[in-house]
């Protein structure tokens, strides 16, 4: 008996226990139940109406193929990886629920559908270990969709062939900026995340694009944003941010309260970058550092990072930037060093935002 058709027996004796199968084939949301390997055995009708998937399509295969093509809001595919919201919930042992979650490709229509999602682990002894998702149509995602597009519009584009960037925000909207402008390039992690964080950020970016058209000195940069951001009179909230300019020999970094970049040398050596650290913005502090000269040699490269990477936490406790390490060890891959990372968590949701920028030699 193979393990779908053990786990299958199982959950089929729920179904006539506790009429399981009957209670979600009569809702109206989408839903359905994976065991631990992922493999789906129910599909209802109304998951059927809103994917055009039906359960011939789905029942007995394991989504982790990636049959369903789901990807989240910036476009990265959930199927395959652990980004899943049922997977999260079953891998934390914690309901999850998550607003405009996924985009789920209808089979035959073709378009992309945004999805709320509400998922929860199923653990009773003496049957297999398994979960459930309920899912329906975001029906007030088109606002959110719109403001989206409008701060990642922000992003830095058309980068140089050196210049690397990742962005993950934990909802649609993100306290995290990144720039790269004019051999000018930083990151912002504003506190908080959502609307009023996203704001903030993208009001921050427009006031970095001043100063750069002006050719503000890097040494400057901290009491000339501090300067420009008071007149938001916005008092509780505060930012940090790592700024930096292409030197010939490197590059020059100035810090305000972010967390060190890692250096990685092209003999495969890494470790933190000694940058001094001047206290954070947004509260008008005096700011006193001066930005530092790095050496880059070819091949070298340095990482900037938003702290919601190395604050997720994992069994052993947060990732912190050792845990970092180990990771750029297996991958230097932005991309690849998020998944990593996301494996590694034991939340039920990305709770944070996550940026990354990558300055290559």
């Amino acid at each position: 008996m193979s393990d779908f058709e053990h786990n299958k027996m199982l959950l089929d004796l729920i179904s006539d226990r506790f009429e399981l199968f009957t209670f979600l084939e009569k809702l109206d949301v989408g839903a359905y139940l994976v065991d631990e390997a992922r493999t789906i055995h129910s599909w209802n009708k109304a998951a059927e109406e809103i994917t055009g998937y039906t359960k011939e399509d789905v029942v007995g295969r394991c989504c982790r193929d990636n049959i369903l093509v789901h990807i989240d809001a910036t476009g990265m595919l959930i199927c395959p990886t652990e980004l899943c919201p049922l997977i999260r919930s079953m891998k934390s042992k914690k309901t999850n629920f998550v607003p405009f979650a996924v985009y789920a490709r209808h089979k035959t229509k073709g378009k992309r559908i945004p999805l709320n999602v509400f998922a929860f682990p199923i653990d009773i002894e003496g049957l297999p270990y398994s979960g459930i998702e309920f899912f329906q149509y975001a029906r007030d995602a088109d606002d959110l969709i719109r403001a989206m597009n409008i701060q990642t519009g922000f992003l830095p584009k058309e980068l140089p062939e050196k210049v690397e960037v990742f962005y993950h925000p934990s909802a649609f909207l993100s306290g995290d900026m990144l720039f790269y402008e004019d051999d000018y390039f930083g990151v912002l992690d504003v506190s908080g995340h959502g609307v009023s964080a996203a704001l903030i950020s993208t009001s921050l970016r427009l006031i970095i694009k001043d100063l750069i058209k002006e050719r503000v000195s890097l040494d400057h940069f901290g009491e000339a944003i501090e300067s420009r951001y008071n007149a938001f009179k916005t008092t509780d909230v505060h930012f940090t941010g790592i700024f930096g300019k292409r030197t010939d020999k490197g590059v020059a970094l100035i810090s305000f309260g972010h967390p060190r970049p890692v250096f990685i040398k092209a003999n495969g050596e890494i470790s933190e970058v000694p940058v001094q650290n001047d206290t954070l913005l947004g509260y008008n502090f005096p700011h006193f550092s001066k930005a530092e000269a790095f050496s880059l040699e070819k091949g070298d490269s340095i990482l900037i990072f938003t702290d919601g990477l190395t604050e997720i936490r994992t069994q052993s406790g947060m990732l912190e930037t050792s845990g970092l390490i180990k990771i750029l060890n297996e991958t230097k891959n932005l991309q690849g060093i998020f998944l990593k990372a996301s494996e590694l968590s034991i939340e039920s949701y990305q709770n944070d935002d996550i940026s990354m920028m990558k300055i290559i030699g």
